[in-house]
Order: C-alpha cells, then sequence, then structure tokens
C-alpha cells in the first residue's frame, strides 16, 4: 500500500499530466483554427517541429520564452496562468 506523501506525489505528477495535456490542446485548436501548419508554427516560435508535436501532445512544457511567443502569436488567447500551473508545478 503506497504511502501518503508517494499518493500525494503521484497525485501532483498526474495533475501536471493533466494541465500539460489541457495546454497542447489549446495550442493544438487555436493553431488548427488560423490554419496554421506544425511547421510554421515551429519556424515563428524558432524551436523544431519535434518540440511543437511534444507540447501539443502534452509531453512536455514549453519554457517562458516559448510560451510568451506563443501568447504573442496567438493574441493572448492562452491564459498566463496556464502557463504559471504548468511551471511551478512540474
Amino acid at each position: 500500500m503506497p504511502s501518503v506523501r508517494l499518493e500525494h506525489r503521484l497525485s501532483k505528477t498526474k495533475a501536471a499530466l493533466l494541465r500539460r495535456r489541457r495546454l497542447g490542446q489549446n495550442v493544438r485548436r487555436l493553431r488548427a483554427e488560423r490554419a496554421m501548419s506544425k511547421s510554421e508554427l515551429a519556424a515563428r516560435l524558432g524551436v523544431s517541429l519535434g518540440q511543437v508535436y511534444h507540447i501539443e501532445l502534452g509531453e512536455s512544457s514549453p519554457s517562458m520564452e516559448v510560451y510568451a511567443k506563443l501568447v504573442e502569436i496567438f493574441g493572448g488567447e492562452l491564459p498566463l496562468a496556464q502557463f504559471f500551473a504548468n511551471w511551478l508545478l512540474k
């Protein structure tokens, strides 16, 4: 039987994963609404196509710099609080 500490750590990990997935879904949706390819988004962000792919799948979180560029590209439709929830609770 897992300890309370382990259960808490696992629940934080699961919550962080869900936040990353939600962010990725938002990025994918906003990109699709603008008929923008992953390659075009990667070029505008200055990152690899693979990084965009992993962000959209929720497998990784963008850096502060990349998130700021996402907010700029998508006209502020990505809430800054969502990024900080991901970044602070990794």
